[in-house]
Protein backbone atom coordinates (compact mmCIF):
# COMPACT_ATOMS: atom_id res chain seq x y z
CA UNK A 1 0.00 0.00 0.00
CA UNK A 2 1.70 3.27 -1.20
CA UNK A 3 1.19 6.47 -2.76
CA UNK A 4 3.45 8.55 -4.52
CA UNK A 5 3.71 12.37 -4.67
CA UNK A 6 5.64 15.47 -5.69
CA UNK A 7 5.26 18.70 -4.08
CA UNK A 8 7.26 21.59 -2.26
CA UNK A 9 8.28 21.20 1.33
CA UNK A 10 5.55 24.17 2.55
CA UNK A 11 2.58 22.20 0.67
CA UNK A 12 3.39 19.29 2.22
CA UNK A 13 3.00 21.57 5.73
CA UNK A 14 0.10 22.42 4.55
CA UNK A 15 -1.57 19.22 4.45
CA UNK A 16 -0.35 17.62 7.61
CA UNK A 17 -1.39 20.59 9.54
CA UNK A 18 -4.37 19.83 8.50
CA UNK A 19 -4.30 15.97 9.61
CA UNK A 20 -2.96 16.74 12.91
CA UNK A 21 -6.53 18.46 13.48
CA UNK A 22 -7.49 14.99 13.35
CA UNK A 23 -4.71 13.05 14.53
CA UNK A 24 -2.64 13.23 17.07
CA UNK A 25 0.83 11.52 15.18
CA UNK A 26 4.42 10.44 16.34
CA UNK A 27 6.93 10.56 13.94
CA UNK A 28 9.93 8.51 14.60
CA UNK A 29 13.11 9.33 12.62
CA UNK A 30 14.32 6.42 10.47
CA UNK A 31 18.09 6.53 8.89
CA UNK A 32 21.38 4.57 9.21
CA UNK A 33 23.72 7.17 9.24
CA UNK A 34 24.54 8.43 12.57
CA UNK A 35 27.73 9.61 14.64
CA UNK A 36 27.94 6.22 16.53
CA UNK A 37 27.90 8.18 19.75
CA UNK A 38 25.28 7.65 22.32
CA UNK A 39 25.33 11.29 23.39
CA UNK A 40 23.96 12.47 20.34
CA UNK A 41 22.45 9.27 18.80
CA UNK A 42 20.09 9.09 21.09
CA UNK A 43 18.24 12.07 21.31
CA UNK A 44 18.69 12.26 17.45
CA UNK A 45 16.37 9.70 17.31
CA UNK A 46 13.93 10.20 19.64
CA UNK A 47 10.11 10.18 18.28
CA UNK A 48 8.62 13.85 17.68
CA UNK A 49 5.48 14.81 18.31
CA UNK A 50 4.39 17.09 15.43
CA UNK A 51 5.59 18.09 12.41
CA UNK A 52 5.95 21.58 13.76
CA UNK A 53 8.94 19.86 15.39
CA UNK A 54 10.97 19.47 12.66
CA UNK A 55 13.47 22.46 11.64
CA UNK A 56 12.26 22.24 7.64
CA UNK A 57 9.68 19.73 7.44
CA UNK A 58 9.06 18.40 4.39
CA UNK A 59 12.73 19.01 3.07
CA UNK A 60 14.98 16.37 1.30
CA UNK A 61 18.27 16.07 3.04
CA UNK A 62 20.97 13.30 2.70
CA UNK A 63 20.29 9.93 2.75
CA UNK A 64 16.88 10.22 1.43
CA UNK A 65 15.29 9.88 5.04
CA UNK A 66 12.00 8.57 5.71
CA UNK A 67 9.73 8.72 8.65
CA UNK A 68 7.79 6.66 10.31
CA UNK A 69 3.71 7.58 11.44
CA UNK A 70 1.48 6.57 13.99
CA UNK A 71 -0.54 7.27 16.71
CA UNK A 72 0.02 7.42 20.42
CA UNK A 73 -2.67 4.42 20.78
CA UNK A 74 -1.11 2.31 18.65
CA UNK A 75 0.24 -0.83 19.85
CA UNK A 76 0.72 -2.76 17.08
CA UNK A 77 4.12 -0.78 16.26
CA UNK A 78 5.96 -3.40 18.62
CA UNK A 79 5.38 -6.05 15.92
CA UNK A 80 4.76 -4.39 12.63
CA UNK A 81 6.30 -1.35 10.65
CA UNK A 82 4.44 1.56 10.62
CA UNK A 83 3.11 3.60 8.13
CA UNK A 84 6.94 5.92 6.51
CA UNK A 85 6.81 8.92 4.94
CA UNK A 86 9.43 9.86 3.07
CA UNK A 87 9.86 13.61 1.41
CA UNK A 88 9.43 15.19 -1.97
CA UNK A 89 11.48 18.70 -2.45
CA UNK A 90 14.79 19.34 -4.72
CA UNK A 91 17.27 16.28 -4.98
CA UNK A 92 20.29 16.73 -1.99
CA UNK A 93 22.85 18.01 -4.69
CA UNK A 94 20.64 20.69 -6.23
CA UNK A 95 19.65 23.94 -4.97
CA UNK A 96 16.68 23.86 -7.61
CA UNK A 97 12.95 24.13 -6.93
CA UNK A 98 11.93 23.19 -10.20
CA UNK A 99 13.46 19.57 -9.97
CA UNK A 100 11.75 17.28 -7.47
CA UNK A 101 12.39 13.57 -6.05
CA UNK A 102 9.47 11.44 -5.65
CA UNK A 103 7.94 11.41 -2.10
CA UNK A 104 6.22 8.42 -0.77
CA UNK A 105 3.68 7.25 1.76
CA UNK A 106 3.73 3.34 2.14
CA UNK A 107 2.77 0.82 4.75
CA UNK A 108 3.78 -2.79 4.33
CA UNK A 109 0.97 -5.01 3.26
CA UNK A 110 2.30 -7.81 5.81
CA UNK A 111 0.67 -4.69 8.38
CA UNK A 112 -2.73 -6.00 8.73
CA UNK A 113 -3.50 -4.07 12.33
CA UNK A 114 -6.69 -1.96 11.95
CA UNK A 115 -5.26 1.79 13.81
CA UNK A 116 -2.22 1.68 10.77
CA UNK A 117 -4.59 0.62 7.85
CA UNK A 118 -7.20 3.22 9.25
CA UNK A 119 -4.84 5.97 9.81
CA UNK A 120 -2.60 5.14 6.20
CA UNK A 121 -6.42 5.21 4.62
CA UNK A 122 -6.93 8.84 5.90
CA UNK A 123 -3.79 10.43 4.84
CA UNK A 124 -3.95 9.26 2.24
CA UNK A 125 -7.49 10.85 1.50
CA UNK A 126 -5.85 14.03 2.21
CA UNK A 127 -3.27 13.73 -0.23
CA UNK A 128 -6.33 12.44 -3.19
CA UNK A 129 -8.20 15.69 -1.99
CA UNK A 130 -5.87 18.00 -1.94
CA UNK A 131 -3.42 16.85 -4.72
CA UNK A 132 -3.89 16.74 -8.26
CA UNK A 133 -3.54 12.96 -9.83
CA UNK A 134 -1.64 12.92 -12.98
CA UNK A 135 -0.57 8.97 -14.11
CA UNK A 136 0.77 7.22 -11.19
CA UNK A 137 1.53 9.83 -8.82
CA UNK A 138 -0.28 12.87 -6.54
CA UNK A 139 1.39 16.41 -7.58
CA UNK A 140 0.84 20.05 -4.94
CA UNK A 141 -1.82 22.09 -7.34
CA UNK A 142 0.69 24.80 -7.31
CA UNK A 143 3.55 22.44 -9.24
CA UNK A 144 1.03 20.92 -11.31
CA UNK A 145 0.06 24.53 -12.64
CA UNK A 146 3.51 25.11 -13.65
CA UNK A 147 4.06 21.68 -14.26
CA UNK A 148 5.91 21.76 -17.78
CA UNK A 149 8.16 24.34 -15.60
CA UNK A 150 9.52 20.79 -13.48
CA UNK A 151 11.77 17.95 -13.69
CA UNK A 152 10.45 14.86 -12.13
CA UNK A 153 13.03 12.09 -9.91
CA UNK A 154 11.51 8.68 -9.55
CA UNK A 155 12.31 6.32 -6.61
CA UNK A 156 15.55 8.53 -4.84
CA UNK A 157 17.56 10.94 -4.73
CA UNK A 158 20.25 9.71 -6.67
CA UNK A 159 20.94 11.38 -10.46
CA UNK A 160 21.07 8.13 -11.84
CA UNK A 161 17.10 7.51 -11.10
CA UNK A 162 14.96 7.71 -14.13
CA UNK A 163 13.27 10.86 -14.62
CA UNK A 164 10.28 12.45 -16.79
CA UNK A 165 8.13 15.70 -17.62
CA UNK A 166 5.57 16.78 -19.37
CA UNK A 167 5.53 17.17 -22.83
CA UNK A 168 2.90 19.40 -24.78
CA UNK A 169 -0.23 16.63 -24.89
CA UNK A 170 0.35 16.40 -20.95
CA UNK A 171 1.77 12.91 -20.99
CA UNK A 172 4.99 12.07 -18.71
CA UNK A 173 7.84 11.33 -21.20
CA UNK A 174 10.82 9.93 -19.71
CA UNK A 175 14.27 12.38 -20.00
CA UNK A 176 17.54 12.42 -18.43
CA UNK A 177 18.52 15.42 -16.17
CA UNK A 178 21.34 16.86 -18.57
CA UNK A 179 19.10 17.33 -21.45
CA UNK A 180 16.05 18.86 -19.29
CA UNK A 181 18.74 21.34 -18.66
CA UNK A 182 19.52 21.74 -22.00
CA UNK A 183 16.36 22.38 -22.91
CA UNK A 184 15.56 24.89 -20.45
CA UNK A 185 18.75 26.74 -21.69
CA UNK A 186 20.25 26.39 -17.97
CA UNK A 187 23.56 25.21 -16.93
CA UNK A 188 22.80 22.13 -14.36
CA UNK A 189 26.75 22.93 -12.64
CA UNK A 190 25.07 26.54 -11.71
CA UNK A 191 22.70 24.94 -9.31
CA UNK A 192 24.52 22.36 -7.89
CA UNK A 193 25.13 22.03 -4.03
CA UNK A 194 28.88 22.23 -2.92
CA UNK A 195 30.32 19.83 -0.03
CA UNK A 196 29.30 20.23 3.57
CA UNK A 197 33.33 21.18 4.59
CA UNK A 198 35.24 23.81 5.28
CA UNK A 199 38.93 23.80 6.02
CA UNK A 200 40.54 26.85 7.55
CA UNK A 201 42.98 27.96 9.87
CA UNK A 202 42.66 29.44 12.97
CA UNK A 203 43.65 29.86 17.13
CA UNK A 204 41.33 28.64 19.59
CA UNK A 205 40.63 31.81 20.53
CA UNK A 206 39.28 33.28 16.91
CA UNK A 207 36.76 29.74 16.38
CA UNK A 208 35.77 29.92 20.25
CA UNK A 209 34.03 33.53 19.17
CA UNK A 210 32.41 31.90 15.72
CA UNK A 211 30.73 29.19 17.79
CA UNK A 212 29.84 31.59 20.26
CA UNK A 213 27.88 33.41 17.57
CA UNK A 214 25.99 30.00 16.73
CA UNK A 215 25.03 29.29 20.84
CA UNK A 216 22.87 32.86 20.40
CA UNK A 217 20.83 30.93 18.05
CA UNK A 218 21.01 27.51 18.89
CA UNK A 219 21.43 25.83 22.03
CA UNK A 220 24.16 23.54 21.40
CA UNK A 221 26.01 20.66 23.09
CA UNK A 222 29.43 20.03 22.60
CA UNK A 223 31.03 15.93 22.32
CA UNK A 224 34.38 15.69 22.14
CA UNK A 225 35.56 12.36 21.13
CA UNK A 226 38.48 10.04 20.83
CA UNK A 227 39.41 6.81 18.41
CA UNK A 228 41.18 3.57 19.68
CA UNK A 229 41.21 1.52 16.56
CA UNK A 230 37.47 1.41 15.45
CA UNK A 231 35.66 2.74 18.41
CA UNK A 232 34.43 5.86 19.10
CA UNK A 233 34.76 6.86 23.36
CA UNK A 234 33.68 10.03 24.16
CA UNK A 235 36.53 12.31 26.67
CA UNK A 236 34.40 14.87 27.35
CA UNK A 237 30.90 17.37 27.16
CA UNK A 238 30.28 20.69 27.63
CA UNK A 239 28.28 23.28 26.77
CA UNK A 240 29.92 26.47 25.87
CA UNK A 241 32.51 26.59 23.36
CA UNK A 242 34.83 29.02 25.84
CA UNK A 243 35.63 25.63 27.02
CA UNK A 244 37.47 24.90 24.41
CA UNK A 245 40.38 27.56 25.40
CA UNK A 246 41.41 24.71 28.10
CA UNK A 247 43.22 23.85 24.81
CA UNK A 248 46.15 25.51 25.38
CA UNK A 249 47.27 23.28 28.12
CA UNK A 250 46.45 19.89 26.84
CA UNK A 251 49.19 17.70 24.75
CA UNK A 252 49.61 19.09 20.72
CA UNK A 253 47.23 17.09 18.27
CA UNK A 254 43.98 17.31 16.88
CA UNK A 255 40.66 17.18 18.68
CA UNK A 256 37.75 15.81 17.66
CA UNK A 257 34.48 17.71 18.58
CA UNK A 258 31.01 17.02 17.77
CA UNK A 259 28.63 20.11 18.00
CA UNK A 260 25.22 18.92 17.95
CA UNK A 261 22.13 21.64 18.16
CA UNK A 262 19.85 20.25 20.69
CA UNK A 263 16.36 21.44 19.43
CA UNK A 264 16.54 21.22 15.91
CA UNK A 265 18.83 18.09 16.00
CA UNK A 266 21.80 18.80 13.38
CA UNK A 267 25.34 18.27 13.66
CA UNK A 268 28.78 18.99 12.91
CA UNK A 269 31.78 17.43 12.86
CA UNK A 270 34.71 19.46 13.78
CA UNK A 271 38.39 18.62 13.64
CA UNK A 272 40.63 21.27 15.49
CA UNK A 273 44.54 21.25 14.55
CA UNK A 274 45.93 24.40 15.66
CA UNK A 275 49.65 24.84 16.27
CA UNK A 276 51.94 22.39 15.02
CA UNK A 277 55.23 23.48 17.27
CA UNK A 278 55.34 25.17 21.04
CA UNK A 279 56.83 28.34 19.18
CA UNK A 280 53.15 28.85 17.34
CA UNK A 281 55.11 29.56 14.05
CA UNK A 282 53.27 26.40 12.07
CA UNK A 283 49.62 26.54 12.10
CA UNK A 284 47.92 22.92 11.17
CA UNK A 285 44.75 22.98 8.60
CA UNK A 286 41.33 22.58 10.76
CA UNK A 287 38.08 21.54 9.59
CA UNK A 288 34.45 21.18 9.55
CA UNK A 289 32.25 19.00 7.97
CA UNK A 290 28.00 18.94 8.12
CA UNK A 291 27.17 15.37 8.28
CA UNK A 292 24.26 13.54 6.72
CA UNK A 293 21.07 14.07 8.27
CA UNK A 294 17.53 13.84 8.13
CA UNK A 295 16.99 17.55 10.20
CA UNK A 296 19.03 19.46 8.04
CA UNK A 297 22.05 21.54 7.66
CA UNK A 298 21.53 24.81 8.52
CA UNK A 299 23.83 24.85 11.23
CA UNK A 300 26.83 23.81 9.42
CA UNK A 301 25.27 26.56 6.85
CA UNK A 302 25.72 28.92 9.46
CA UNK A 303 29.53 27.86 10.68
CA UNK A 304 30.56 28.20 6.97
CA UNK A 305 28.83 31.67 6.50
CA UNK A 306 30.82 32.93 9.95
CA UNK A 307 33.75 31.22 8.79
CA UNK A 308 33.79 33.03 5.36
CA UNK A 309 32.25 36.57 7.13
CA UNK A 310 35.11 36.43 9.81
CA UNK A 311 38.18 35.06 8.62
CA UNK A 312 40.54 36.18 5.59
CA UNK A 313 40.25 34.73 2.28
CA UNK A 314 43.33 33.97 0.08
CA UNK A 315 43.31 32.09 -3.25
CA UNK A 316 45.91 29.81 -3.91
CA UNK A 317 45.48 28.06 -7.32
CA UNK A 318 45.86 24.46 -6.53
CA UNK A 319 44.93 23.57 -2.48
CA UNK A 320 43.01 26.91 -1.72
CA UNK A 321 41.43 28.90 -0.54
CA UNK A 322 42.81 29.31 2.48
CA UNK A 323 41.17 31.04 5.56
CA UNK A 324 42.80 32.58 8.05
CA UNK A 325 41.37 33.55 10.96
CA UNK A 326 41.96 37.61 12.51
CA UNK A 327 44.88 36.59 15.21
CA UNK A 328 46.53 34.16 12.11
CA UNK A 329 46.04 36.73 9.33
CA UNK A 330 47.89 39.35 11.70
CA UNK A 331 50.85 37.43 11.75
CA UNK A 332 50.98 35.61 8.82
CA UNK A 333 53.98 37.02 7.74
CA UNK A 334 55.72 34.88 10.39
CA UNK A 335 53.53 31.87 9.82
CA UNK A 336 54.02 28.39 7.82
CA UNK A 337 50.31 27.11 7.24
CA UNK A 338 51.14 23.38 7.13
CA UNK A 339 48.95 21.37 4.89
CA UNK A 340 51.36 18.20 5.70
CA UNK A 341 52.96 18.64 3.02
CA UNK A 342 52.78 20.77 1.01
CA UNK A 343 53.41 23.63 3.11
CA UNK A 344 53.29 27.33 2.73
CA UNK A 345 54.36 31.19 3.18
CA UNK A 346 52.69 34.40 2.96
CA UNK A 347 54.70 37.48 2.01
CA UNK A 348 53.61 40.76 2.88
CA UNK A 349 51.27 40.81 -0.02
CA UNK A 350 49.44 38.04 0.91
CA UNK A 351 51.31 36.03 -1.89
CA UNK A 352 51.44 32.78 -1.05
CA UNK A 353 54.67 30.51 -1.79
CA UNK A 354 55.86 26.90 -1.48
CA UNK A 355 58.38 26.38 1.83
CA UNK A 356 60.32 23.70 0.25
CA UNK A 357 61.80 20.49 1.71
CA UNK A 358 65.30 22.35 3.08
CA UNK A 359 63.77 25.66 4.47
CA UNK A 360 61.15 23.17 6.25
CA UNK A 361 63.73 20.95 7.99
CA UNK A 362 65.64 24.49 8.97
CA UNK A 363 62.45 25.65 10.71
CA UNK A 364 62.15 22.58 12.56
CA UNK A 365 65.39 22.32 14.11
Amino acid sequence: MEIFFYCLPHKLKELFCEIEQKYSLIYQPFFGKAPSIAEIDIPLRKPLNSYREFHDFGKAYSGTPCFWIYTPDDTSIESNTPISLRFSGPPVYLKDNHVLCEGVLFLSPENKEVLPRALYKDIKHFFVQCFVKSGYCYIDPGVYSNRNEYLFIQRDYNFLSPAWCFDDSNKHIPIDIDTWYLRKGKNKECYQSSKLKIEFFTSVSDLVQILSELESKYKIKYVETIHRGKIIHTQNIFHSAKSLENMDGRPMGVRQIWVYAEVSRMFIYLSIDDFYDSRKKIINMSSAIGSDNPFGDQLYIDFELAIKHNFCRLEEKHYGPFYLSPSIYRDRENMVLNLNDPRFRITDYDKIIPVWREEWEQIQN
